[in-house]
């Protein structure tokens, strides 16, 4: 065949120009929504990764809490432990 059809152009239609046109703002149009999907799949991620680092944090600050208060405990109980020892040494005991 020796026609020169362009793309998108099919033999024997008179508004293959239009055609052409209507060809290329489809694909715009699905590189747009694509490109829109992946911005809000963007923003879910960032979303999650927000979450996470707030849900860590919370569990550093808890930890940093029971461990303070752990280490308060135990030396309350070393204290008590040694003073009891004191007073019996101090009444002879051992």
């Amino acid at each position: 065949m020796g026609h020169g059809l362009g793309d998108g152009e099919f033999e024997g239609r008179g508004d293959a120009p239009g055609i052409t046109y209507a060809t290329r703002c489809g694909i715009d149009e699905a590189s747009s929504l694509l490109s829109e999907i992946a911005e809000l799949h963007l923003r879910a991620l960032a979303i999650r990764r927000s979450m996470i680092e707030s849900e860590w944090q919370a569990t550093q600050s808890v930890r940093k809490y029971l461990c303070a208060h752990s280490i308060a405990a135990s030396r309350a109980a070393l204290k008590e432990r040694a003073l009891k020892r004191a007073v019996r040494v101090s009444d002879g005991h051992q």
